[in-house]
């Protein structure tokens, strides 16, 4: 593990792009989560569509680092999605008790799109190291997207199954 050292050369513009990349990607993604409100209640969609914008932003930030690293060095993705996941937490909770007084929430939509990415930038830039291979970065990213579209269709499932999905 590498933290970011201020002093190297572009090692702020790097961070800037990651971080300009990750926001750049994640957004839309985000905001289709979010936008399923129209369907799924609330105090079930917020939360989980800030957990699913944790994962995505993290693995569009460990791609976007691995690409902009200096040295051949790669970031342990694994680390990154797990420890943003936990970072993503507190604004699922904050969603679950605010979501609904926001008026569709377009702040908590923007805050969750630049505090996931901002959390996901900075883990990604601090985890840079030489041990994995793009192969195994990409079986790791499949993996991680397949899980959090089936964990979302999971979601919805059970809160249909509530009566707490229809337009």
């Amino acid at each position: 593990m590498r933290e970011m050292d201020v002093r190297e050369p572009n090692a702020v513009l790097r961070f800037l792009a990651v971080f300009a990349v990750t926001v750049v990607v994640t957004a839309p993604i985000a905001v289709f989560l979010f936008v399923m409100v129209l369907v799924v209640d609330d105090q079930v969609i917020f939360p989980t569509a800030t957990l699913a914008t944790a994962a995505i932003a993290s693995l569009v930030a460990s791609w976007a680092a691995s690409s902009l690293a200096t040295n051949e060095k790669r970031t342990h993705l694994a680390a990154v999605a797990v420890r943003n996941l936990l970072w993503g937490v507190v604004p699922a909770v904050v969603a679950f008790f605010l979501g609904s007084s926001l008026d569709r929430s377009v702040v908590l939509i923007a805050a969750v799109i630049v505090y996931t990415a901002l959390t996901g930038t900075v883990l990604a830039t601090r985890h840079l190291s030489g041990e994995a291979t793009a192969a195994e970065d990409g079986k790791l990213t499949v993996s991680w997207l397949v899980g959090t579209v089936v964990g979302v269709g999971v979601v919805i499932f059970i809160a249909s199954l509530f009566g707490l999905t229809g337009a």
